[in-house]
């Protein structure tokens, strides 16, 4: 397991579950998971990019390869929830959120803490069925599933979240089979309780974005089945650049972004469809 991202997402987990959070490591200069009201920032302050987690490797890589080629930046992660929480409560100082839930950054446009063209869709999430069983699936094809070896299965509620919906859309499909786990088909209030599941055993699999089972390296934990594109609504990474003393800035850093997609596209993040 990849100890440096996969820490964060069990500490999610975790807090989400109800269960004790206990952070695995200290602090880095980059990220944080949960903090207080900000003082204002000094004038060559970097950067706040706020970002859901499953971009965790990703902004990572970047701040560890494209910092000359970007405005200077400093990262801290939380779900969507959380995030547009700080934000709207001003709990936390943040000049570019990074969402995979469009309408957390239209609210926030509505409260007029952004404007509505500073609203892009810059990369995408591909949806996968992940476990932590690296035999049991396929990127390629639903085998493990037609011959019955899935014994549970974990889907993000879909009223709450996109990757809810997507997961929701596959799974009402006629050529998903899953009437032999009647009775053993779990749903979690997030995407990152269904990746708690599954990663300690709880569930045999359960859907997910590729990015928080992958690394910037390419690898990926587990085994995975990658599910169509066609079979569910894509699911998008949003830049919201706001309202404050860095907004100048927080605009060239998401057009440099854009300018230059490959940046992003690392750690199972991809370019959006045209």
């Amino acid at each position: 397991m990849h100890t440096t991202s996969r820490n964060l997402i069990f500490v999610l987990g975790a807090a989400l579950l109800g269960a004790s959070l206990l952070l695995a490591r200290p602090a880095a200069a980059f990220w944080t998971l949960f903090g207080t009201a900000d003082a204002p920032a000094p004038q060559d302050a970097p950067l706040q990019v706020c970002a859901v987690p499953q971009l965790h490797d990703a902004l990572t890589h970047l701040s560890q390869t494209a910092a000359s080629s970007l405005p200077k930046f400093a990262l801290y992660f939380a779900p969507d929830s959380s995030l547009y929480a700080a934000i709207a409560n001003q709990a936390r100082s943040c000049d570019v959120l990074l969402t995979a839930a469009e309408r957390s950054a239209i609210l926030l446009i509505r409260a007029q803490r952004a404007e509505p063209h500073d609203l892009q869709p810059i990369a995408k999430l591909p949806l996968v069925l992940f476990s932590a069983d690296p035999e049991l699936l396929s990127p390629s094809d639903l085998q493990s599933l037609k011959q019955r070896k899935l014994s549970s299965l974990a889907l993000p509620k879909a009223e709450l979240t996109p990757v809810g919906f997507a997961a929701a859309q596959v799974a009402a499909r006629s050529d998903f089979p899953t009437a032999y786990l009647n009775g053993r088909i779990y749903r979690a209030q997030q995407e990152y309780q269904v990746y708690a599941m599954v990663s300690s055993g709880q569930v045999s699999a359960g859907f997910v974005t590729l990015p928080l089972i992958s690394r910037a390296d390419g690898s990926t934990e587990g085994s995975y089945w990658r599910v169509p594109a066609d079979w569910y609504d894509e699911l998008k990474v949003y830049a919201l650049s706001l309202k404050g003393p860095q907004q100048a800035t927080a605009r060239l850093w998401v057009q440099a972004l854009q300018d230059k997609p490959a940046l992003l596209q690392v750690g199972g993040i991809e370019p959006l469809t045209d």
